[in-house]
């Protein structure tokens, strides 16, 4: 053969070969060639087979769909409120947010869409987790450009406004306290913030009242813009729906009726003497009582109720929480061995517990346990080792923990205007107007 045609053939062969499925092997593709041009064949299409095609998958582009201009809406008044004077004067986590940048107060972009509020309404928008920063920078540049600052890597965001000293003083002569909104229905911070502003004027601040048990208590606070909404309110005192009366006085007002109140009531319980049964004891009567019984190792028996097979990773706590369900104790602890005793205040108490587990098959949540009221010699043990651990905690100078914790209130709020002013504070707040609506 002569070496034009080899050439040719191992033309044609290289061809058949490329433009074959690449399931097809390069032997099965020589098989077409001439018997006696396979060898040569073969050699030449070894020299030239090309490498493998690499394949590269291209990213997949999360696609974030179009936010409506409700929730646009929405997200700014919230964002807005969080920095606004309102919320500043009473948010210590915004404030604390905002002193770790002194010179101009910014806020990651990460920490605002962490906050409940802002999250929700971009997951409800159907925008992803990863995407929240970034849609609501747009949001902001949009909706909020008056007031905030978007950094240009939509990565902060501060106040136009540098915020300066809080006017709590005057804030507290803004505010109005209000009574008689109907506690069947608790209202929405947006549904309170519209009544006032349409009736008195622009709402800054709206504070739900409620009872320990989370309950609405049907009273409110209300902050206004100015203090001539308040002076309007107090002077229209205006119905809700045109029909409901609701009493209205100035927190100042207020406050001082409080006082009035308190000081009334706690000088009725002196009154009444060291022996009354309703006296409740101050902080003095209590250590009096616990030195004497320390001294005299008195006790009222039936007070304990002893469980045992307690699970041993059981929390005294999670315990405390479950017995209270069935009636509230003093004090509960979890020894060594599945043991548990929980003191209450009185014997029908101890009792009470002991029945109803014995009605529910000695079952608290969901274990099996033994309960009984303990008696006699050890009865006397466990008030024995109470007594020592309640002397060692005096000697050693021991006090409880904790401070003043103002009663009745969950901030839920609401704002018109982010107005510039502050440090920095919580996520949890409400806001309405130019600033929105807001509270581990």
């Amino acid at each position: 053969m002569r070496k034009k045609d080899r050439v040719d053939q191992g033309t044609h062969h290289r061809q058949a070969h490329m433009s074959a499925p690449d399931s097809a092997k390069p032997a099965e593709a020589a098989a077409t060639e001439p018997s006696d041009a396979a060898a040569s064949t073969a050699t030449t299409a070894a020299v030239v087979t090309p490498a493998p095609a690499v394949v590269v998958t291209a990213p997949v582009e999360t696609k974030v769909p179009e936010i409506p201009a409700a929730v646009k809406e929405k997200l700014a008044k919230q964002v807005m409120f969080y920095f606004c004077d309102s919320n500043l004067r009473s948010d210590k986590f915004m404030r604390e947010q905002l002193a770790k940048d002194p010179a101009e107060g910014k806020v990651p972009l990460a920490t605002i869409v962490s906050f409940n509020r802002v999250r929700v309404m971009l997951s409800g928008a159907g925008v992803p987790a990863a995407a929240h920063a970034s849609s609501l920078a747009c949001v902001l540049r949009e909706m909020a450009a008056d007031t905030l600052v978007v950094s240009d890597d939509n990565t902060t965001l501060r106040r136009k406004q540098a915020v300066a000293a809080l006017d709590v003083a005057g804030a507290n002569d803004r505010t109005l306290y209000v009574k008689g909104w109907p506690k069947d229905k608790e209202p929405t911070i947006d549904e309170v913030q519209e009544f006032f502003s349409a009736k008195v004027g622009p709402v800054a601040l709206v504070r739900l009242r409620r009872f320990k048990t989370k309950e609405f208590k049907g009273t409110m606070l209300i902050e206004f813009e100015t203090k001539e909404a308040v002076a309007k309110a107090l002077q229209e005192k205006p119905k809700l729906h045109d029909t409901v009366e609701m009493q209205y006085m100035a927190k100042a007002d207020w406050e001082k009726e409080k006082t009035e109140e308190y000081e009334k009531k706690k000088a009725a319980r002196k009154a009444k003497g060291e022996g009354e049964d309703d006296k409740k004891p101050d902080s003095k009567d209590r250590k009096r009582g616990a030195q004497q019984m320390l001294t005299e190792r008195t006790f009222n028996p039936g007070m304990i109720l002893k469980l045992e097979g307690v699970p041993a990773d059981t929390d005294s706590m999670k315990l405390k929480e479950e017995i209270a369900k069935i009636e509230r104790p003093k004090f509960v602890d979890v020894g060594e061995g599945g043991v548990a005793h929980s003191r209450f205040l009185t014997p029908e108490a101890a009792q009470k517990v002991r029945e109803h587990l014995s009605k529910e098959g000695n079952t608290l949540f969901g274990v099996t346990m033994t309960a009984s009221v303990l008696e006699g010699e050890a009865e006397k043990q466990y008030w024995a080792h109470v007594w020592e651990a309640q002397e060692a905690s005096r000697k050693k100078g021991g006090r409880r923990k904790g401070g003043f914790k103002k009663k009745g209130f969950k901030r839920q709020r609401t704002n018109t205007a982010a107005t510039p002013a502050a440090t920095a504070t919580t996520p949890a707040a409400t806001a309405t107007t130019p600033a929105a609506t807001g509270a581990n």
